[in-house]
């Protein structure tokens, strides 16, 4: 009888999974917009910047990835989505990931 030889696959080192984060955002008081950065592997994550559509809304380099949007800046927007690009450490320079969600309309 014969054993089976079972070939498996040669990885790539420099190929790497995609990062698990994801965008949430919440309405609080007074009709802002709370912006955040979550997952398992939010500490790889250098900065973020929230976007309206490609328009920039605000930047966050701190630890927590977490902003609030003012009533106004939501009222003066045209845009359907909010899109977050976060910067990670330990990647090649320039890498990022661009996450995209339904923008929310609060306080209407």
């Amino acid at each position: 009888m014969e054993s089976a030889r079972i070939e498996l696959p040669v990885v790539d080192p420099s190929i790497r999974p995609e990062p698990r984060l994801r965008l949430t955002r919440r309405c609080t008081r007074g009709g802002r917009l709370r912006m955040s950065l979550a997952g398992a592997d939010v500490e790889r994550v250098r900065d973020v910047s929230f976007k309206f559509g490609r328009r920039l809304a605000v930047r966050d380099t701190r630890p927590g990835f977490s902003r609030l949007a003012p009533r106004r800046m939501l009222a003066r927007t045209r845009a359907r989505r909010l899109r977050a690009v976060a910067y990670l450490e330990g990647r090649p320079a320039g890498e990022r990931v661009v996450l995209s969600r339904p923008l929310l309309r609060c306080g209407r």
